[in-house]
């Protein structure tokens, strides 16, 4: 089993690859996002004169849990686990079965060393932090994280974000291209 790993900014078009990958390859997929510690402390930034609250720090979500699933699934074939909906803010049981391709998705995928070491292909899309504000004040499905990210979402993928690119082996997708683009150059390498 190759495990791909897809990291950037939020809206830099993480989940919409991850989905024509899912297809493309006949792949299972694993978002940073069902490892959210539902419990954890509240982290607030200032930022001229208000709080606002963070959904960006490594703090916030179990990468080691997640590194263990994919350890297991690749040495036993298998694994049942619980999942956070982090929408909804329920678990549900999930099982997998090895496929030839598994792929990880998350703004902080690459931040903790053991999930990094599990994943064969590491990409990372790249957005302007400008576009990736435009694009999240487009949405409307999260409007409490939404609101936090307009204000303090460049200064925490400047912390957090950007180091990741810096890392060994990380392919930089620029994330200004089609999605059909982005997942053709992925398939490319990971075919090859």
């Amino acid at each position: 089993m190759k495990v791909i790993g897809l990291a950037g900014p939020s809206c830099s078009g993480k989940s919409n690859v991850t989905r024509v990958l899912e297809q493309r390859l006949t792949a299972d997929v694993l978002c940073l996002d069902e490892f959210y510690i539902k419990d954890s402390k509240k982290i607030f930034i200032n930022y001229q004169g208000k709080r606002f609250r963070s959904f960006e720090r490594p703090g916030l979500y179990n990468g080691n849990q997640l590194a263990k699933y994919v350890k297991e699934l690749k040495d036993n074939g298998k694994i049942r686990f619980k999942s956070l909906n982090i929408k909804s803010g329920e678990y549900k049981e999930r099982e997998l079965i090895r496929k030839d391709f598994l792929i990880l998705e998350g703004f902080l995928l690459f931040y903790y060393t053991k999930l990094r070491r599990l994943i064969d292909y590491r990409f990372y899309i790249d957005i302007p932090s400008e576009e990736a504000v435009s694009r999240r004040m487009a949405r409307v499905d999260r409007p409490l994280s939404d609101a936090s990210f307009v204000k303090i979402g460049c200064k925490e993928y400047q912390k957090y974000g950007v180091p990741q690119k810096a890392l060994p082996r990380v392919i930089i997708l620029d994330g200004t291209l089609s999605v059909k683009d982005i997942s053709k150059k992925i398939i490319s390498i990971v075919l090859k």
